[in-house]
């Protein structure tokens, strides 16, 4: 490579044949990574030098030919994957080298490689091959070449349609990819048949991965068709009459639209008629709810950012609540719980000033109603439950007082509410002043309860496991004095069960309890040190006579 900087082209023609064949012996036979990397530079330094003569000596020409030819029997006889990228690899360094080497070999290898496709390889084989395509084109796209090879990258879609129309979700990921890498050269005719496709992923879909990629490709396509998409996928679907008429596939289009809301292009007029269902209090709101929370809930469909500005720009937060606070009696548990994670999944993206000022318009209202009807907690919990740790008002002290009272009602949704809230604010509370505060209302209530209640302790115990939860994750040593209060429940006959289940709760991370998404403090050796302080108390407890299935569960979750 260094020699290249030296030495004049004509210096190198009869030795060509023999560097080539050393420089592909480095690269194909040697396990040194190292060593492969400085082949793979002398041969682009090679082909570079050699390019600076390309019009007046044929020597270039016949050595990437040459090479081109070489590699292309590989790439035809190779069986593994391993195999194929070693060859493509040679490929790429070659027409990454200057912009001639760029159109010898892509205006060859891109016909050459849809044929190798077609041939019906190992599937393995036609997924690299696929990534191959993207490779060349991104080369072509680099050097400026696409013009010249037009016939060639306009192949290239066609072989993508074909991919994605297999229903396997390597094949159909594949060929998204490449389809959005190559948007720029996709014809008008094959718009309609990736839609389709893309359509029924996006509302279908429970892969990830697959769902996220069929979004980012009709974001590509809308990008360069943004009127013949707004056309074939929003118009027609989205207007309020359309959206909840067609009741056996609502589901489906409600996922559709709430999916494809994450694209710039398409979120006004899709949030717009979403939050008119809700907050006209259509029959259907609830499932308009459902679609928004799961989409909304996935991160990698909507950025932070993206929650933040369809709150800023639509008023989701206000919408969702007054419909919650109007089905709140009559709605299903499961409706109500898609409702208030929407808000706090909304709220969570929002900065500190916007949660104050959230909480600042509702939160008289809702604790009113409390006074009335426990059922209204929910939405309180929803309201404060993902809130940054350095947002604090006056209503704390008065809501963690009746989170305490309601941790311990007799219902069940309320209650687990309850305990997620009590635990989130011991959780984020601000070291020192405030958190010292929060520890002695909790301190003070408890010590006020009867414990002599048959019916409470398993209440009671439940509570006493979110706490722990709480302070060793924040790497509090208080924990400690929770955690043996569960311990020593685990030997009583009575509660034994209700001891098991507050270590599984500990031991178990949930997305809406906790979470790094309602912004709660993490200690990664959490699970280690509460191994280490259970084993302790366990032995100082003495071997166990009765009920020994809580205990050797307890265990269980301890060392998951």
């Amino acid at each position: 490579a260094e020699s290249c900087k030296t030495f004049k082209t004509e210096s190198y023609g009869p030795f060509l044949k023999a560097l080539w064949s050393s420089i592909q012996r480095e690269i194909s036979h040697k396990t040194d990574d190292e060593l492969k990397l400085a082949a793979h530079e002398a041969l682009s330094a090679l082909t570079a030098k050699l390019s600076t003569s390309a019009d007046s000596d044929q020597a270039f020409e016949n050595f990437t030919k040459g090479i081109l030819i070489s590699m292309q029997t590989a790439v035809a006889e190779a069986t593994t994957v391993v195999q194929f990228v070693q060859a493509t690899k040679i490929l790429l360094t070659v027409a990454n080298a200057s912009k001639q080497s760029c159109e010898i070999i892509t205006k060859s290898m891109i016909p050459a490689v849809i044929a190798y496709y077609e041939f019906k390889t190992s599937p393995k084989l036609q997924i690299a091959s696929l990534d191959f395509l993207g490779d060349l084109y991104d080369m072509a796209e680099h050097w400026k070449v696409t013009e010249c090879i037009q016939k060639q990258v306009d192949e290239i879609p066609q072989l993508c349609l074909n991919a994605v129309s297999v229903p396997s979700k390597e094949y159909q990921l594949a060929g998204f990819k490449t389809l959005i890498r190559v948007m720029s050269v996709l014809k008008t005719d094959l718009v309609v048949p990736f839609v389709e496709i893309l359509i029924y992923n996006v509302q279908n879909s429970q892969d990830d991965d697959l769902l996220s990629f069929s979004v980012e490709a009709v974001h590509a396509i809308s990008r360069k068709y943004p009127e013949l998409m707004m056309s074939l996928v929003v118009q027609g679907k989205c207007d309020l009459n359309n959206l909840t008429r067609d009741k056996t596939a609502l589901q489906k289009r409600l996922n559709l639209l709430s999916n494809l809301a994450s694209i710039d292009d398409f979120t006004k007029i899709i949030i717009e008629e979403m939050l008119k269902a809700i907050t006209t209090n259509d029959e259907e709101a609830s499932k308009v709810v459902e679609a928004l929370n799961s989409s909304i809930s996935n991160g990698s469909l909507y950025s932070e950012n993206k929650v933040a500005q369809i709150e800023s720009d639509h008023g989701l937060i206000d919408s969702v609540l007054t419909w919650l606070l109007k089905e709140i009696k009559t709605a299903s548990q499961e409706s109500l719980d898609n409702g208030c994670t929407l808000i706090a999944n909304t709220i969570s993206s929002l900065p500190s000033e916007k949660q104050l000022k959230t909480l600042s318009r509702h939160t008289n209202e809702i604790l009113d109603k409390c006074k009335t009807d426990n059922v209204y907690f929910q939405v309180l919990e929803c309201l404060y439950v993902s809130v940054n740790q350095d947002v604090y008002n006056t209503h704390f002290e008065e809501i963690m007082t009746l989170s305490l009272s309601l941790a311990l009602s007799e219902t069940d949704a309320v209650r687990l509410k309850a305990c997620y809230l009590v635990a989130n604010f011991l959780n984020k509370a601000e070291s020192g002043q405030k958190f010292e505060l929060m520890y002695e209302i909790l301190k003070n209530y408890l010590t006020s309860c009867c414990r002599d209640d048959v019916d409470l302790c398993p209440r009671l115990i439940s509570l006493y496991g979110w706490i722990t939860k709480a302070l060793i994750l924040r790497s509090s040593d208080l924990f400690q004095f929770w955690l043996n209060k569960i311990v020593i429940s685990i030997s009583n006959p009575e509660c034994s069960k209700a001891g098991s289940e507050s270590i599984r709760t500990i031991m178990t991370e949930l997305p809406n309890c906790l979470s790094a998404r309602q912004h709660c403090r993490s200690s990664l050796l959490y699970k280690q040190r509460m191994f280490q302080a259970f084993a302790s108390m366990s032995e100082k407890l003495g071997p166990i006579t009765q009920d020994k299935e809580a205990y050797y569960l307890s265990w269980a979750y301890v060392l998951e």
